[in-house]
């Protein structure tokens, strides 16, 4: 379920932002970075709050608030959290507004919205800076459904298209 909207932020972020060197889900690296295998920094884990509660928009689409929180990790020798503001703040300027798209262009959100951010501090040289984001997610689960006289196929992200028996198509908002 979550996989479009990963992929779409870690598209968006390699695109606007090429100084993040690794993108990953959020499994609490930060906390244990000692034990874990050599990560190239400057990082950015991506957790998805929870829950998550959709709502049915149609017989066809639901949507959802959907809240991001971005781990912006950096190893550092400096006593000062300024490298992990100053990425916070790059990141943050390239993702302001847009939004999540699919491989294909298509939309999956509505534009990112910074609500909160956050500096981390008790990890030694490991500077980590958060960023939540809010958007609305779409998520659309049958794109096309057969009948035996009619055909109904997405149009757009607002309607849906019927085909009647005069081979001609009429708008039915969703």
């Amino acid at each position: 379920m979550y996989t479009p909207y990963y992929e779409a932020l870690e598209r968006l972020i390699t695109t606007h932002c090429p100084d993040v060197k690794t993108i990953a889900y959020y499994n609490c690296q930060y906390k244990r970075y000692k034990e874990l295998k050599p990560t190239a920094f400057p990082a950015c884990y991506v957790e998805f709050k929870q829950p998550i509660e959709w709502q049915d928009v149609s017989q066809f689409q639901q949507t959802a608030q959907l809240n991001i929180r971005l781990h912006l990790t950096q190893y550092s020798i400096s006593d000062t959290p300024f490298e992990a503001f100053s990425l916070g703040e790059v990141l943050y300027k390239a993702i302001h507004g847009k939004r999540l798209l699919d491989s294909d262009g298509n939309t999956l959100s509505t534009g990112l919205s910074r609500t909160c951010s956050e500096l981390i501090t008790p990890y030694d040289q490991i500077k980590v800076f958060c960023i939540t984001l809010f958007t609305q997610v779409y998520h659309q689960e049958i794109t096309s459904y057969q009948k035996t006289t009619h055909t109904l196929r997405v149009a757009s992200q607002t309607a849906w298209l019927r085909e009647s028996k005069k081979g001609d198509f009429l708008e039915i908002p969703l």
